[in-house]
């Protein structure tokens, strides 16, 4: 064997032996191997979602809150498909859910008044939907492999892993890059750590969530926009009703200055009450259940993760009844 062969044997050797340690190095800390978020892990969630009994439609509380294992018994033993994802209005994924597909069976969506009654919700929507609608042909093989790829990994998630390092030069990261807070099993469901100072930081966008709020409650639709809103959404409610299927409108738990935000900015008897009342739908308001207000949000706006499962199992129950 020349020097040159000798030379590669030996950088490959090392490689394997460097990136081995450090995965050991990565699960001993807990972290394990998970999916990440994108359009095209999405869409394969959607497309699955069409025949089943349930959807979950929402946001990042939403992906925080809820497990959709542990709903399973309300659905023949199916867990509804989680189609919440960062940032989202998920009354227009609604309507487009009812108006595109057959779907006939139960929707819960979680309701972020920032989300719903202004234009911040907009933008991750109109991404998803043109991936759904204008997928090339070759994603869902990419998707697949990227997956298998990022299941097998969990240094791959962990902040101070050299390839997430690369996430800071843009135009470099490669597509299966993970950061933490973006890890999500393959039914949608999010990664817990148990780290609440790590959970908070985990859905952070660097401005406080009272501040959000406040700049929500700025970028408000018109009343027009919003009798729109309301006008398609109604729609969508009453169609799924005559297939057989029923629309189930959540509120989850929020606390501190962030509660005291989404009073003040989004009061209940002006958006939440009349939604309900006008959209013919259910509304399961934590605020009305004392059962779902024992479960601490560690940044004041999502349930620790940890306690996801106990409170998904109350939830059961409140749907059971």
């Amino acid at each position: 064997m020349n020097d040159w062969a000798k030379s590669w044997l030996l950088a490959v050797a090392s490689t394997a032996i460097i990136l081995v340690s450090y995965e050991r190095y990565c699960r001993q800390l807990g972290y394990v191997p998970s999916i990440a978020e994108s359009a095209d892990q999405w869409v394969n969630r959607w497309e699955r979602s069409t025949d089943g009994p349930a959807v979950l439609l929402g946001n990042s509380r939403c992906l925080a809150a809820l497990r959709p294992e542990y709903l399973a018994p309300l659905f023949g033993g199916h867990p509804p498909a989680q189609l919440c994802t960062v940032g989202i209005n998920p009354l227009p994924v609604l309507a487009y859910l009812i108006d595109h597909t057959r779907f006939s069976g139960t929707v819960i969506v979680d309701i972020v008044p920032g989300s719903v009654f202004s234009r911040s919700g907009v933008g991750a929507w109109d991404e998803w939907r043109h991936r759904l609608e204008d997928r090339p042909v070759y994603a869902g093989l990419e998707q697949y492999f990227v997956a298998t790829f990022q299941s097998r990994a969990s240094s791959l998630i962990h902040p101070a892993a050299p390839l997430v390092w690369l996430r800071t030069l843009r135009g470099i990261t490669p597509p299966w890059v993970v950061h933490q807070s973006e890890a999500v099993r393959a039914d949608g469901a999010w990664i817990p750590v148990d780290d609440q100072e790590y959970e908070k930081k985990l859905w952070s966008t660097g401005v406080p969530w009272p501040e959000m709020v406040k700049a929500d409650h700025e970028n408000l639709w018109s009343d027009r926009e919003l009798d729109q809103q309301l006008a398609t959404t109604r729609r969508a409610v009453a169609t799924l009703k005559a297939r057989g299927g029923r629309v189930i409108f959540l509120r989850l738990p929020v606390s501190g200055t962030t509660k005291e935000a989404e009073d003040k900015y989004f009061p209940r008897a002006q958006y939440w009450d009349r939604w309900i009342e006008a959209l013919g739908g259910t509304g399961i308001h934590f605020a009305d259940y004392p059962s779902l207000q024992a479960f601490s949000q560690p940044d004041e706006s999502h349930i620790e993760l940890a306690m996801a499962p106990e409170f998904t199992r109350r939830l059961e129950l409140i749907l059971e009844s």
